[in-house]
């Protein structure tokens, strides 16, 4: 290598450090609260690493999380000053006006029933809006964030080099040298590296809010040979949008589907719409500057965009009808209600000549809902609090009182989720009028910190199980002959299940696992229940036996006095005694049921 070469080469990476420095450099005196509050979550990040939680461990999370927020919005405030060229000392007045306050209705969070996770997303969400806030234009706004995009991965590719090049040279270290170096070091790299090198650098990244470029045309940058415009250009037009434009041929017909068939639309239909209208959103968004070519799959989708939302919109309002119709609020069915309306109103202003194609109300209409979701009597938290304790009172309560008795082990999975989703929302002290005792002592102590471990409790206090995921597994071998007595018929190696009945064919009979019952039943109707109970019991009285032994057997009585005897090999019992699903042999009379319910293929072979 030449001297040339290498004076050359060093040059360059000497340019790219300096510039690299001089635009954190930048940074740091730009916007001096924001560095201040990043290298604090980096410090405290850091003792995180060995163990040592500021204020303790169960407050850690909501006070990172109350820094991230106050710098974001010190951030969105400086810009928006810096749209009026407001002097340095007005921009960091502002900023720190905006940042305390934010920094204390995230620190009580859920105390004053303020959602966290909202405020946190709508401040950063807002920063895009700052630099076009009360004036400017939405090229303004499109420029704005195209260059603050492309910084934010700039950062988060010199965070991945910063971190495995910082980590490859220890290794190279500790290999060569055998220097042994503490098992946290890893950690303290990567959380440097993500919670104070990153951010720093996008900081520096931020671009300057500029006044000139209402009148920058985007079809001379890209004719001048702006490769970068041309190559989104490309991409939008050719991937992008016509993927998006297939998507809504497929919604679409689903919707019609629904009406010729008059089937209900499927449970994740909801999630479907959803990510579909931020897609288009984000899409239309995207493509703003290329909107007003003449030809193209982006013109068409510029002209559709709007229109295509309306049956998406409606399918998700049905869907979301039903669910909250049945089972209340909770927080997902909150915010995908929340998704609606914004997609609604956003459709709703593209009919007045003011607001139409512009990309700032697309943007904003919904930080500026998710910014309201997070507090007051129209927030997630008060709304879904209401709505599911109105629901437990009214559907569990008995006498007034919210107890331990045979009635949780019938639905005890839906009082779980609705306690639980009172937690979610720090809602728990709603239950206290209902509750005494031990019950009532961890409504009334869910702070924000501790409301899932408060949950926990009350849901001992009622005698259930908080870990339902948890199953114990109960196997037996068919090599034992079955005791027939008092039956002439056979079906063997019935699967139950809380899913999926025994029988496909129409017209024959299914057993099914339901409400802690075994169900028998037919296409056209259920035909008889049997309790299990006594099941449930006796299996996990064997659980504890050798797995040779064969399947225990169950005399069971219906509720219509018919009488059958259960054998039961395998099962998976969760929540303590929910039978979930199980793998038996089912002996029946065939007198006592009507012909043809059963398939001549289940019937035990050589059986009277």
């Amino acid at each position: 290598m030449t001297n040339e070469t290498t004076q050359y080469l060093g040059g360059r990476w000497h340019d790219r450090f300096e510039s690299l420095w001089s635009k954190t450099s930048a940074a740091i005196a730009r916007f001096p609260l924001a560095t201040l509050l990043i290298a604090t979550i980096g410090v405290l990040a850091n003792c995180a690493a060995q163990r040592v939680y500021f204020p303790d461990e169960a407050r850690y999370d909501a006070l990172i999380g109350a820094l991230a927020g106050a710098a974001a919005v010190s951030v969105a405030a400086s810009l928006a000053a810096e749209a009026y060229s407001a002097r340095s000392v007005v921009r960091h007045v502002l900023s720190l006006a905006a940042a305390l306050p934010t920094l204390l209705l995230m620190w009580l969070g859920l105390d004053i029933a303020v959602y966290p996770a909202a405020l946190a997303a709508s401040v950063f969400l807002m920063i895009p809006l700052a630099s076009s806030f009360g004036r400017g234009s939405p090229q303004r706004f499109w420029f704005f964030s195209f260059e603050l995009g492309v910084g934010a991965g700039l950062a988060f590719l010199s965070v991945l080099l910063f971190a495995f090049g910082f980590w490859a040279i220890l290794k190279m270290c500790a290999f060569l040298f055998e220097v042994d170096f503490d098992n946290r070091i890893d950690s303290h790299i990567f959380t440097t590296a993500f919670a104070f090198v990153g951010p720093l650098f996008a900081l520096g990244r931020v671009p300057e809010v500029n006044l000139e470029r209402e009148g920058i045309d985007i079809d001379s940058r890209t004719a001048r040979g702006d490769s970068l415009l041309i190559g989104v250009r490309v991409l939008f037009n050719w991937v992008a949008v016509p993927l998006v434009l297939a998507a809504g041929v497929v919604l679409h017909l689903y919707a019609a589907k629904i009406v010729l068939s008059g089937a209900v639309p499927k449970n994740e239909i909801g999630w479907i719409t959803l990510v579909f209208l931020a897609l288009v959103l984000s899409l239309r968004v995207m493509i703003d500057p290329f909107a007003d070519a003449r030809r193209g799959l982006t013109a068409t989708f510029a002209f559709v965009w709007a229109p295509m939302l309306l049956v998406p919109l409606g399918l998700m309002v049905f869907a979301l009808a039903q669910r909250v119709t049945a089972e209340g609020v909770t927080e997902e069915r909150y915010y995908l209600a929340l998704a609606a309306l914004a997609g609604g109103i956003v459709v709703l202003t593209q009919l007045a000549p003011r607001w139409s194609g512009d990309i700032r109300m697309m943007w904003g209409v919904p930080v500026a809902l998710l910014l309201l979701s997070s507090f007051g009597p129209w927030g997630v938290v008060d709304i879904v609090g209401r709505s599911q304790a109105t629901r437990i009172a009214a559907e569990f309560a008995r006498n007034g009182r919210l107890e331990a008795d045979r009635r949780a082990l019938r639905r005890r999975d839906e009082l779980r989720s609705r306690i639980m989703a009172l937690a979610d929302v720090g809602q728990l002290d709603r239950l206290a009028p209902l509750l005494d005792g031990q019950a009532r002592q961890a409504a009334e102590r869910a702070t924000p910190g501790e409301r899932r471990d408060a949950a926990r409790h009350l849901l001992a206090a009622l005698a259930i199980d908080p870990h339902p995921e948890k199953r114990m597994n109960l196997r037996a071998s068919w090599t034992t002959a079955l005791d027939l007595s008092g039956y002439d018929m056979a079906l063997v190696q019935v699967p139950l299940s809380r899913d999926v009945g025994f029988g496909p064919q129409d017209g024959m009979a299914h057993f099914a696992l339901k409400d802690g019952d075994l169900m028998v039943w037919t296409k056209a109707a259920e035909i008889d229940r049997f309790p299990l109970d006594d099941v449930v019991q006796g299996l996990l009285a064997r659980h504890d036996g050798p797995s040779a032994q064969g399947p225990i057997g169950f005399d069971l009585t219906g509720q219509s006095g018919r009488q059958i005897r259960l054998f039961v090999a395998s099962a998976q019992i969760e929540d303590g005694d929910v039978l979930v699903s199980a793998d038996a042999a089912v002996l029946l009379r065939r007198a006592e049921w009507a012909e043809g319910l059963w398939s001549e293929s289940g019937l035990a072979a050589g059986q009277p």
